[in-house]
């Protein structure tokens, strides 16, 4: 699994926003989520807000904070894992 956590600065909202592969991404029930790895490696989902989708990156405007790590790869395989217990 990897893990990638990038700030853009964006003057338009005058804030940095972290931007995530948008494979990371899994779309449900109208919403966006994430799977996350806290401090004690412990898997979560989270929702975000998505800003802006460029190709293969996506830039997260709520939901997710500075050098917060993500699923990078097969993140809707460990999100269905994730929901079924």
């Amino acid at each position: 699994m990897l893990f990638r956590s990038i700030l853009v600065s964006n003057n338009k909202i005058n804030k940095e926003l972290p931007s995530i592969s948008s494979q990371s991404i899994i779309f449900e029930d109208g919403q966006h989520y994430v799977v996350t790895i806290d401090k004690n490696n412990e898997l979560n989902i989270q929702k975000i807000i998505i800003y802006k989708q460029l190709n293969d990156i996506t830039i997260v405007e709520a939901g997710l904070e500075k050098d917060q790590q993500i699923i990078n790869e097969n993140a809707l395989l460990v999100y269905n894992a994730l929901i079924m217990n």
